[in-house]
């Protein structure tokens, strides 16, 4: 039996998804059908991958065969042409969903796509990403007008400084300690820095003596005599395969005899050396 399964997304905590549910839900009723279940994100932006939000964690497992997803409009399920192409390609399309994007008037067997149906697919999914970077040049604008004028931006929010002041010196300590390691632990898990990792290990492998990073003779790194011009050039020329078998370029700098380039060559050098020295 087939089971409808509505999804809805909001970007900010200040909005809702009451508009994006009532539209979905005025769909279904006019055709005589019902929700199974409500899968919502709030506060994900589009930008996020499907894989990443409740979409692809909660949503994808639970379909089977025949299944339908319903959105109030295409921007829901991402404002990424690539992102959309491939849940629905790879996601949708090998479980036979139907796919309804109300707003749009797509009605879409997901199993029995049409090359009509690829281009309205690729339009809308083109104007979702278009708006997304248009909303983020507006954004941009209005905050560099504001400063231009002299408002202080940012600063933290009453709720926050209201719970702040209901703790103690100790859980304060403790919770910028686990921020900071979780910092680290993104850091150190960058794929650029995961490829830094091993050119560098190449170049300089007498002071890389251990696989964990922490343990490099770090006091003998450094990027003199040649090795910066060495490691320029591997980095620009370094490829690596991921799972799947794609090729991937790293550090593709245009320019490896410039100033600015070996200058951020020596600065991440140096935050390196910082971050692996640090106990985690």
């Amino acid at each position: 039996m087939c089971r409808v399964f509505l999804y809805s997304r909001v970007s900010t905590s200040q909005q809702t998804l009451a508009q994006q549910e009532r539209t979905a839900y005025e769909w279904l009723n006019a055709h005589n059908m019902k929700v199974d279940e409500v899968v919502s994100d709030e506060g994900i932006s589009g930008g996020v991958s499907y894989a990443d939000r409740n979409l692809g964690k909660i949503l994808l497992p639970k379909t089977r065969e025949g299944d339908m997803i319903i959105v109030s409009e295409i921007s829901r399920l991402g404002r990424s042409m690539f992102n959309i192409s491939e849940l629905i390609h790879k996601e949708l399309k090998p479980r036979k969903i139907r796919l309804v994007c109300v707003n749009m008037g797509i009605d879409l067997n997901c199993a029995k796509m049409t090359a009509i149906d690829e281009l309205i697919i690729s339009n809308f999914s083109f104007a979702a990403q278009l708006e997304k970077q248009l909303i983020s040049e507006r954004t941009r604008s209005a905050l560099c007008i504001k400063k231009a004028q002299g408002v202080k931006m940012g600063g933290a929010s009453e709720k926050y400084k209201q719970n702040r002041e209901k703790k103690s010196e100790e859980q304060i300590k403790q919770e910028h300690m686990r921020k900071g390691e979780t910092k680290r632990s993104r850091y150190h898990d960058n794929i650029d820095t995961k490829t830094f990792l091993r050119v560098l290990k190449m170049v300089q492998p007498e002071h890389c003596v251990a696989d964990d990073p922490k343990d490099w003779e770090w006091q003998g790194i450094d990027t003199k005599c040649g090795r910066r011009e060495q490691m320029l050039t591997l980095m620009k020329n370094f490829q690596e395969n991921d799972e799947e078998g794609r090729i991937f370029r790293k550090w593709d700098f245009s320019d490896t005899e410039s100033k600015k380039t070996k200058d951020k060559l020596c600065a991440y050098i140096q935050r390196m050396r910082i971050s692996f020295t640090t106990n985690v």
